[in-house]
């Protein structure tokens, strides 16, 4: 029965991608937003909808006449390809062998029937489950790359576009039909096996979850989305990116999560940071000056009806305070820094090599792979950040770079709201679909260097 709800999401998506002639992509990439839905369940696993798609997309690519061809050139002339598949082999063949070579050595924290135990490090199922995950991850990073240079930079951005239009539809169904009296109209496609909090308010608030569990795993979705509409629409002028980026806002600032705040305040220090420099340097863009007239209008508009009347926003202020400051003194908060403390435990009793994917959970993305993928971990994630800040930093010289800078944006995105409340160190398999649109830019760039200096050469250095 499970598989119903799924198979019908996967229909659907691809039937629309059919129809905008990107069906896989669009599939793929849309079938994210669908976190709560399973495409089918073993034992008291569940197989998300997405890792259905990214197996249809591995097989039909691994099918294509040109994708071994397209690998080998992939492989010598993106060096980051070498990086993510050094991340994902480690991350694999940690799950297998540090949770044996340190059983015992040191205190993990261990989902048993919905709670959360301290035991000794020892092989848990956890280490399977995130190995496949992760494995999936390295191979749709060369998967990107290959089609990338089969279907073309405008497939890819509708996949990006994709992504982000069904979070902000999925989440502005679930709370315009709260809103109505009718509910949570999106429960049939709720299927995974996980605890679904869809029935919870904060200060009189409906939490927003969208096509997810709870309101910070949407929030985990849509501020990275709306990093990538921001960045699009800066480079691309897109009307329709300023659009979903703007819903996307609207979504997170009432989905009284304390990941999507921290998440939306990141973007405004970037943001203003950003056009701060620009002033200083006297050329402040017309997108920067809208963002700020907007921002300026929203918080006029605000202290305004504060000034006039303090108790019509007292709702949201008490939302607010309750999904922030108060949170920090919960229990759940105190009980989450314990794993946090537990991390940097696991990262010095394992000698900085780490008690391998899946052998334990903390409340920071970050603090996991410190605790999980120790030194080698670090250094990975630690290079692929920093080639995403160059990326997004980057002039633009063709539609790949702006693609790339969209999708760094998402990517930075997605790993700071991990690391406020990711439970494990896979940063999602959109980091590595944006990590290869970057590999993919920087290997055009290589490659165009490389002409440059050949028809620069004399005959006889030639």
């Amino acid at each position: 029965m499970d598989m119903i709800p799924g198979s019908l999401v996967l229909a659907l998506l691809l039937a629309i991608g059919w129809f905008l002639e990107a069906p896989l992509l669009f599939a793929l990439f849309g079938s994210f937003a669908f976190g709560a839905t399973a495409i089918a369940s073993t034992g008291g696993s569940t197989i998300p909808v997405f890792m259905g798609m990214a197996g249809l997309v591995l097989l039909a690519t691994l099918l294509r006449r040109t994708t071994w061809r397209d690998l080998g050139i992939v492989l010598r002339s993106q060096p980051l390809a070498h990086l993510a598949c050094i991340i994902s082999i480690y991350a694999v063949c940690s799950a297998y062998l540090f949770p044996r070579f340190f059983e015992g050595q040191t205190t993990v924290v261990v989902p048993i029937d919905s709670d959360y135990s301290y035991l000794p490090l020892a092989p848990v199922s956890g280490n399977t489950n995130q190995a496949v995950y992760f494995a999936m991850n390295g191979l749709m990073f060369l998967v990107i790359c290959v089609r990338l240079r089969q279907d073309g930079i405008a497939r890819m951005r509708l996949a990006f576009m994709s992504w982000a239009a069904i979070n902000a539809s999925l989440g502005a169904t679930d709370i315009a039909a709260r809103l109505v009296g009718a509910g949570d109209v999106l429960a049939p496609i709720r299927t995974a096996r996980y605890a679904i909090l869809s029935e919870q308010s904060v200060g009189g608030f409906f939490r927003v979850i969208g096509g997810f569990p709870e309101a910070s795993a949407f929030a985990g979705a849509a501020v990275p989305a709306l990093a990538f509409c921001l960045v699009d629409w800066q480079r691309t002028q897109s009307r329709f990116s300023l659009v979903v980026g703007a819903v996307l806002t609207l979504l997170l600032v009432f989905s009284t999560s304390s990941t999507a705040y921290a998440g939306l305040a990141a973007l405004a220090a970037v943001y203003g940071l950003a056009a701060t420099a620009s002033i200083l340097g006297g050329r402040l863009s017309v997108h920067q000056i809208v963002l700020i007239m907007s921002m300026t209008a929203a918080f006029s508009i605000f202290l305004a009806v504060y000034i006039f009347d303090p108790h019509l926003v007292e709702p949201l202020t008490t939302m607010i305070e309750n999904a922030t400051v108060n949170k920090v003194s919960s229990d759940s908060a105190i009980e989450r820094g314990k794993w946090n403390v537990l991390s940097i435990g696991n990262f010095f009793d394992t000698y900085g090599l780490g008690v391998g994917i899946g052998s334990t959970r903390s409340s920071s993305w970050a603090l996991s792979v410190l605790g999980q993928l120790g030194v080698v971990g670090l250094l990975g994630f630690g290079t692929a950040t920093l080639v995403f800040i160059f990326a997004l930093l980057k002039p633009q010289r063709n539609k790949l770079d702006a693609l790339a800078a969209s999708a760094s944006a998402a990517a930075l995105a997605s790993v700071v709201t991990a690391s406020f409340g990711g439970s494990g160190s896979d940063p999602g398999m959109i980091f590595f679909l944006a990590l290869a649109v970057v590999s993919a830019s920087l290997g055009t760039h290589r490659v165009a260097v490389r002409d440059r200096q050949r028809t620069t050469m004399s005959p006889i250095e030639a």
